[in-house]
């Protein structure tokens, strides 16, 4: 969420006048996403592989019980869409593996960063907190989300940098 927030901030943009796409908006974290971004942005857009899920999912986030019609999405010729890693974060001592494993295979180019999921661990982990923190679907609700952002930055956690494919974005990137 912290990395919509600056994406946003970046380029410049309001998140209210914003149309914002969750892929994999069924999921653990897309439907937590979506739930946080409810009410934030011009329009939000789902997109799941199950369209029976993907149409539950859409009717409980505009509160009805029922779906009135079945989600779509239209490609938007306004503009080009910026996609970038999200979910990172970056941990001051960063996250080593005995194996070398954990850094073969996160190849970033953010030192120290990781995926939010490592992230989390290695926070409940620091914050003494020996639980299942984020577990199952539905479960990330906003409420929570601020809870680990708040347990994050007591533990010394940033968003990392955005990054895309072509690297880290930088004011040059983004004009």
């Amino acid at each position: 969420m912290r990395g919509i927030e600056r994406a946003a901030a970046l380029l410049g943009r309001r998140l209210e006048d914003e149309d914002l796409l969750v892929i994999g908006a069924t999921g653990d974290v897309g439907s937590g996403c979506a739930w946080c971004l409810r009410g934030r942005v011009r329009r939000l857009l789902l997109a799941g592989r199950n369209s029976e899920r993907l149409e539950r999912e859409a009717a409980q986030l505009h509160g009805d019980t029922r779906s009135r019609r079945r989600p779509t999405w239209r490609p938007c010729s306004r503009g080009r869409p910026r996609i970038f890693r999200g979910g990172m974060g970056v941990l001051a001592g960063g996250l080593r593996s005995v194996d070398g494993l954990l850094e073969r295979f996160y190849c970033f180019p953010v030192r120290n960063a990781a995926h939010g999921c490592m992230i989390e661990g290695a926070v409940l982990a620091m914050a003494g907190r020996l639980e299942a923190f984020s577990q199952g679907r539905g479960y990330i609700s906003p409420a929570r989300v601020q809870e680990m952002w708040r347990l994050a930055r007591e533990c010394g956690v940033l968003v990392a940098p955005l990054f895309d494919g072509t690297g880290v974005w930088d004011e040059e990137t983004l004009s």
